[in-house]
């Protein structure tokens, strides 16, 4: 969210680290973005713009994901949640392509997900057992 106000206020950079960043995207917790001018500036330059998702929209977005293949971190997710708000508002032609970076997986948050661990099949750890 930093990052977010900074480019609606105009800023050329996060002056000011967030008070009580919370999101369940732990990579998207960044109080004060390191060297945020450059992506502010990339952000501009590229005639893009910045849009915050929330931590409900995120997780949908993981479980519509993993149901067509995609089984993805929040972080990663957090993108195609955007992309909803995007083509909700009309901001892009149906006929464009568009490339979103899915970036990690979603091991390390089955809970998220909603998956009781202890009833996951483990793989065993001898590759020779595998068929």
């Amino acid at each position: 969210m930093p990052l977010v106000k900074a480019f609606m206020d105009g800023a050329p950079e996060v002056s000011e680290a967030w008070p009580n960043a919370n999101t369940i995207a732990a990579g998207l917790r960044v109080p004060k973005p390191y060297a945020s001018y450059l992506v502010l500036r990339a952000i501009r330059d590229s005639g893009g713009f910045a849009l915050a998702v929330g931590d409900d929209e995120i997780i949908e977005s993981m479980k519509i994901l993993a149901r067509r293949g995609f089984f993805m971190c929040p972080e990663a997710a957090a993108s195609h949640a955007a992309l909803k708000h995007i083509a909700d508002e009309g901001l892009f032609d149906p006929s464009d392509r568009i490339l979103l970076y899915f970036t990690g997986s979603g091991l390390k948050y089955l809970d998220l997900y909603g998956l009781d661990v202890s009833k996951l099949p483990l793989i065993p750890k001898d590759a020779s057992s595998l068929p």
